[in-house]
């Protein structure tokens, strides 16, 4: 299976004019070295609230992955991918697999609840 290359773009949903573009992505994990200063992209990409330039705290960020992929997992880390700061990990997934999965899933689970019941509608035992 040859793997997509493909733009993330994250923004900041403080300042939705300020944002940051990761070329060359693919599905699963990517690491990717921050440029400047977190301030300077009103980002937040561990999860904690900070302040940005501005003086305003900026505890969400958009993912931009295109209508078919989506980002999770994401986090500051060092070059490895381990604890430290630098750079930045996330994980790219095909939603569109994934929101096909979770129906196969939904629809299963109700077969099997409506096999455990009795004509009746009562709960078989």
């Amino acid at each position: 299976m040859k793997q997509r290359k493909m733009r993330i773009t994250a923004t900041s949903t403080f300042h939705g004019s300020l944002s940051i573009t990761f070329n060359s992505c693919h599905e699963g994990i990517n690491i990717r070295r921050l440029r400047g200063p977190r301030a300077k992209y009103c980002l937040d990409y561990s999860h904690n609230s900070h302040t940005c330039g501005c003086g305003y705290p900026c505890a969400r960020t958009n993912w931009n992955a295109g209508q078919r992929f989506g980002v999770e997992g994401v986090a500051e880390c060092s070059r490895d991918g381990g604890q430290g700061r630098g750079y930045i990990k996330f994980e790219v997934f095909d939603a569109v697999e994934r929101a096909e999965a979770e129906r196969d899933f939904c629809e299963l689970e109700q077969a099997a609840e409506l096999a455990n019941l009795n004509p009746d509608g009562t709960v078989k035992n």
